[in-house]
Parts: C-alpha cells; sequence; structure tokens
C-alpha cells in the first residue's frame, strides 16, 4: 500500500502497488526497496486505486518501505 485515507465511489480505497523480486524490463517505472530480507522493487508503473472491500488477499512482503523508498515511489505515481 502506498496511500491510505482515500475515497473511490464513496468507499475507503487505497493505492497500492505490486512489489517484485525481480528486475523489469528497462521500461517498467520501479523503484528500488531493499529490506534486511530481500531486495524488492515497487512497480509504480502499475500502481491503481482499489476500494478496501476490493482487497481480499495479502502478500507477506516487508511490513513497511523505509521512508525514503516511500517518497520516491510516491513521487513516480501517474
Amino acid at each position: 500500500m502506498l496511500k491510505t485515507g482515500l475515497t473511490a465511489d464513496g468507499e475507503s480505497a487505497v493505492v497500492i502497488a505490486p512489489l517484485s523480486s525481480t528486475k523489469p524490463s528497462g521500461t517498467t517505472p520501479n523503484v528500488d526497496a531493499k529490506t534486511m530480507w530481500a531486495h524488492y522493487r515497487v512497480l509504480v508503473g502499475q500502481a491503481k486505486t482499489v476500494k478496501v472491500a476490493e482487497i481480499g488477499t495479502t502478500w507477506y512482503g516487508p511490513n513497511a518501505l523505509d521512508p525514503s523508498v516511500l517518497d520516491a515511489a510516491l513521487k513516480q505515481l501517474p
């Protein structure tokens, strides 16, 4: 989750983006996110706003992005 506190059609919403452990193609907008466990890429080019009620499962990635990584990802959102 990159952003919270949003609304879509009158419902609570968030902006999400997938994490990848492999390097995407050269044209895919992404931000490096290194944790103590792994090296991820936040695929900001695939970010989308979804209603909270539509989120069925979550993946067990890092608990939180480093603030500088989150800031860089937010600046690249379409």
